[in-house]
Parts: C-alpha cells; sequence; structure tokens
C-alpha cells in the first residue's frame, strides 16, 4: 500500500512447493519493480499472504553422478522465473481434455498456477495399460492416435477412391501420396447439444513410401480431410 493509501498487489506462483528463501526472494524481486512501476509513489506498508498451500516433496540426493544439476528441482526452479520473468501466460504446457472431437480434446495452460500437481508420494500408482501395437515393415509402431495434429483440418484432393473406403491415393500440400495400408474406420461425432455436430470416419492410412497419416472422411458432405502424421 502507497503512502496515500493506493493499494497494489502481485502474485508469485511456484510451480512446485519450495522452502528455499533464495529462490522465493528471486521470484519476488522479479515482480516488484513491476509493482513499484504500477502503485508510482512510495511504498508506506507490505502484506504477505498465502493463498495456496502444499507438502514439500522430499527426495533423497545422490551420492554419485551429476543428477542434481538437471533433475525435478533444477527444473521447476527454472520454470518458475521463466513465469515470473515473462508472466504466467507465456509459459504453457498442453493439457487433455476429455473431448471426443481431437482438435478440441487439449488446452494449453500456465506452468504455473494451472492445475494443481499432486505430490509424488501420495500419487496413486495405476496399473500399466495394455497398448496396442500394429506391425509396420520391419517396426512396430502405437497406431491410435498421431504424433503430430494438424490445428485445423486440411482439405484433401483425392485422386482415387475405393468403394465405401479411404482414398487410394490423395494430394496433400502439393504432393502426392499412393496408400499401402488402412486402418478403419473409427467414427468420431459429436451430439446435438454442442450446437454444430461433428460426424466424421477416421482412417489410419500407410503410404508407399512408409509414411503414415490420419485423415477422415465428412460424414455430412463426403469431403476428406488430413487430420495428423504419425511421423
Amino acid at each position: 500500500r502507497g503512502e496515500t493509501g493506493k493499494a497494489g498487489e502481485f502474485t508469485v506462483g511456484l510451480y512446485r512447493p519450495s522452502a528455499a528463501p533464495r529462490h522465493l526472494a528471486e521470484l519476488i524481486e522479479m515482480q516488484w519493480e513491476t509493482a513499484q512501476r504500477k502503485l508510482a509513489e512510495p511504498i508506506a506498508s507490505l502484506r504477505l499472504s498465502v493463498t495456496v498451500a502444499a507438502p514439500l516433496e522430499l527426495e533423497q540426493q545422490e551420492l554419485f553422478g551429476d543428477r542434481g544439476q538437471y533433475g525435478p528441482r533444477q527444473t521447476a526452479i527454472l520454470v518458475d522465473r521463466l513465469s515470473s520473468r515473462l508472466g504466467r501466460g507465456s509459459v504453457v504446457r498442453p493439457r487433455l481434455l476429455p473431448e471426443a472431437q481431437p482438435e478440441l480434446a487439449w488446452r494449453y495452460e500456465p506452468w504455473v498456477g494451472g492445475a494443481q500437481r499432486r505430490p509424488a508420494s501420495s500419487a496413486k500408482k495405476r496399473p500399466a495399460q495394455r497398448q496396442t501395437f500394429s506391425q509396420c515393415g520391419s517396426c512396430k509402431w502405437p497406431l491410435t492416435r498421431p504424433l503430430s495434429l494438424a490445428q485445423r483440418p486440411v482439405l484433401l484432393e483425392v485422386v482415387s477412391m475405393a468403394p465405401h473406403g479411404p482414398p487410394l491415393a490423395f494430394s496433400l500440400f502439393g504432393q502426392q501420396h499412393r496408400i499401402e495400408r488402412t486402418w478403419g474406420p473409427e467414427r468420431i461425432q459429436t451430439g446435438w447439444w454442442r450446437g454444430r455436430s461433428v460426424r466424421r470416419d477416421y482412417y489410419r492410412v500407410e503410404t508407399i513410401t512408409g509414411r503414415w497419416f490420419w485423415l477422415f472422411r465428412q460424414l455430412t458432405d463426403g469431403r476428406w480431410y488430413f487430420h495428423g502424421a504419425f511421423d
């Protein structure tokens, strides 16, 4: 609070709980200059409040090795500093959402101040899930979802079509692709309460050059789209 009674505030967030005075002081200093400029007058009083608290995560130190230089603690310090310097909205990570429509099944959220992280010691161990694989030549690849997803589906130029199936060949960004094998369809559709409903048949396809794509046919108009790649 300033000399004239004008109030101002700033928030310091942490990626993980910390009791290191030096680290906390550095984060406060990064926010202090900005807070002083906004207040535009000498500070007369200061009040500190802890809005969220969590137990510390204790880890046994290693006697040998250099893991301590690049461990979770150092990662947390880096995330805290970047978030304090650049702002929470500039240091983000993707979060999966329970959504059927692929392009809406994730969102970005701040590393600091986002969903609360549970301490590793209190997190319940889940049984390992069995993952299905399909043979692709001499390798094994999981073929459930692509590694990269287009922000928006890209309309395809279909060169030839199999009856009631995926294209035999298609053109993407000016490059021709001939399909060797396909898997599908996997139908994805949204409910009427969403307004504009989505009804798609997805196919996982392998081209003759060994590339893997995720394509779908729009059931409303029969058009084909590219939505992701597995490489």
